[in-house]
């Protein structure tokens, strides 16, 4: 059974709520303003029984252009509209705004109710039809039907609860197949049972047995108990309106805008891509880096529009965009946005997203536009093979990747081995997903930090492993570029001997002069012990080799000779003598005054300060008052 949901929309004092109760024998209005004003300002919910069985959630928006928001808040999880327009008053301000709300979130049914039909006489409500025509003409709603009802009479409203079962059944429900999704669109506590949150299931499934996480923050929560209209359930499914009593949340931690969904199956991000469409209506252009109010679900923020391709839209034109978002927020590929502006406060247009979770896109840049235009039209294998270019410097895994491309698993590794047959993408043994363009750049840069190490070095076997994975991949992605060097080593590019790295052709060079320096220079260390000799002194001692700076840098480099500051060296197994008598001084009294330290190797002051900065520096110690105590 498909579920859905209906919602309505139009001008304020319309008569939405009343015809709600009188559908449903449901008050939507729950707030005592709303009772008061006699008019809606949040969401309010309701159902209609369609007999057999079958349920039908409404959702009550309101019309006043003040509580457009909360309007935007109820829209997004809509299957059907119910367009409704006093008999009275006929089309409104509101009555625009919301029409083109619903277009622009891609609502593709609905049913145009004319209320209040008791206050004005038959004669003129053909002329309030004739209007309502023009004005949805060349809308999702040009061909919907009218129904003319009176919630005080009760005309109409069989009929109308006809024609509403009617279109429901030509509707297409949304998403039962794909990961639990839901908007967020109230919070609330209970006496006894806690934090109540509710929403339209958009996608999937909800139950009391899998792990779900409330993004962007990726919370992890435990669902205790699922209301169906005020019944309880073990599960509900998209389509449907929603209460989840979630047991390890409080209130406060719950915004509205807010997404239940599967762990895993959603990215935080303040950055969306877009195909950004401005209203013909619009009496507004959009220009680069325009403040906007962004909707999105239950989700609103302030966005800076960055136009990618011009510096100003004007209205009935589209182009790609980003928008950057003053809070974070999760959504995903096809998700649909509305934008309004700032001053006056109007709705302006809105938006497809394209990526959920993209970089930040230079303007005016073919290749940006590119990736943009393969995004909105591509295939399964042009996705996969934009997302992989585009992400290749971040070593994602496909599983990263598909949240990024917006496809599933399955259909995602189809993709991918059909890019790495045709050479076009190659998977790492660490599982990192790399494009071939980004692998030749690797290469080429590869066999460039490689050239130079060994002219420098040309007695050392080879330069070490994690720092050539750090010059390669960025220090951030050491441990995600497992098997980078295992992948050119196999293409004979390089070879790996025990920790250090060489180009597959090079040779150690050995010179007898060069060995005989290094011994020299370890000696020398190995004879000062703790009480080591100034670097300056040092390099004057040797100031006439020419050698002397590659063979120290060498020595250096493998750590033999370690550099403590820039005013002494120390071979690295006194350095460690040092550090276990500094432990052993820690353990009989902290902090570890500057004097007993020294006392303890037998040296300078100041050498002895340059060691206890050095273990500063590794983590090992931290300066406590006048002394130094152990981390670990």
């Amino acid at each position: 059974m498909n579920h859905m949901i209906i919602g309505t929309a139009g001008h304020v004092d319309h008569g939405k709520t009343a015809l709600i109760k009188a559908l449903t024998g449901i008050d939507a209005d729950r707030l005592a303003e709303e009772k008061k004003r006699g008019i809606t300002i949040d969401l309010g919910f309701a159902y209609m029984d369609l007999g057999e069985n079958r349920k039908v959630g409404i959702v009550d928006v309101p019309g006043h252009e003040k509580f457009i928001h909360n309007m935007l808040a109820g829209a997004g999880g809509v299957n059907l509209a119910l367009l409704v327009v006093a008999a009275d008053d006929g089309v409104m301000p509101q009555t625009r705004e919301h029409l083109d709300i619903l277009s622009l979130l891609d609502i593709s049914r609905g049913v145009i109710a004319v209320t209040k039909t008791d206050l004005v006489e038959p004669e003129l409500l053909g002329l309030v039809e004739e209007e309502i025509r023009e004005t949805v003409k060349g809308t999702f709603l040009e061909n919907a039907p009218i129904v003319r009802t009176s919630a005080y009479t009760g005309e109409g409203i069989d009929a109308l609860k006809r024609t509403l079962t009617s279109e429901l059944d030509k509707t297409a429900g949304k998403g039962r197949t794909l990961p639990c999704r839901m908007p967020v669109d109230r919070v609330f506590t209970i006496t006894g049972f806690g934090t109540i949150v509710t929403g339209t299931l958009t996608e999937g499934t909800v139950d009391l047995k899998h792990e779900y996480c409330l993004y962007p923050k990726g919370a992890p929560v435990k669902i205790r108990g699922i209301q169906i209209h005020s019944e309880k359930a073990a599960e509900a499914f998209s389509g449907q309106r929603v209460a989840v009593n979630i047991s390890n949340m409080r209130k406060e931690d719950i915004r509205r805008g807010d997404i239940l969904a599967v762990a895993g199956s959603l990215l935080p991000t303040r950055l969306v891509d877009v195909r950004l469409q401005v209203l013909k209506s619009s009496k507004y252009p959009v220009t680069n880096n325009s403040r906007v109010h962004f909707y999105q679900g239950a989700f609103e923020t302030v966005a800076k529009v960055r136009l990618l391709d011009r510096p100003i839209l004007m209205p009935g034109e589209s182009c790609y965009a980003q928008l950057r978002l003053d809070d974070e927020t999760s959504v995903k590929k096809w998700d649909r946005c509305v934008i309004r502006f700032y001053s006056p406060l109007t709705t302006i247009g809105g938006g497809v997203i394209l990526d959920a979770c993209p970089l930040k896109k230079r303007r005016n840049h073919p290749p940006v536009l590119e990736g943009l235009r393969v995004k909105e039209t591509g295939g399964r294998a042009a996705l996969l093979e934009q997302a992989v270019r585009e992400y290749s410097a971040l070593f994602y895994t496909l599983g990263e990747l598909v949240l990024r491309a917006g496809l599933d698993g399955q259909s995602a590794k189809t993709a991918l081995d059909r890019l790495i047959g045709q050479n076009k993408a190659v998977l790492l043994n660490g599982g990192a997903c790399l494009h071939a363009d980004f692998i030749r750049v690797l290469q080429s840069r590869l066999t460039g930090i490689l050239r130079s190490f060994h002219r420098e070095n040309p007695l050392e076997p080879g330069m070490s492993r994690q720092e050539l994975r750090a010059r390669l991949a960025g220090e951030d992605n050491v441990k995600r570029s497992e098997g980078l060097l295992e992948y050119f080593e196999e293409k004979k590019v390089l070879r790996i001997e025990n920790a250090t790295v060489a180009l597959a052709t090079f040779q150690r060079r050995q010179d007898e002069n060069d060995e005989k320096l290094k011994k020299q220079l370890e000696t020398l260390y190995l004879d000062a012990g703790f009480a080591v000799p100034a670097n300056e002194a040092v390099s004057a001692q040797f100031e006439e080799n020419p050698r002397f700076k590659a063979i120290m840098g060498s020595l250096l480099r493998v750590g033999l000779i370690v550099r403590l500051d820039a005013r002494y060296n120390m071979h690295r197994d006194y350095l460690a003598q040092a550090e276990q008598r500094f432990r052993k001084l820690a353990a009989a009294a902290s902090p570890v005054e500057l004097a007993a330290f020294r006392d303890a190797l037998g040296s300078s002051r100041k050498v002895a300060l340059a060691v206890m900065e050095y273990l500063d520096m590794r983590g090992i110690t931290k300066k406590d008052g006048e002394g130094r105590i152990l981390l670990r």
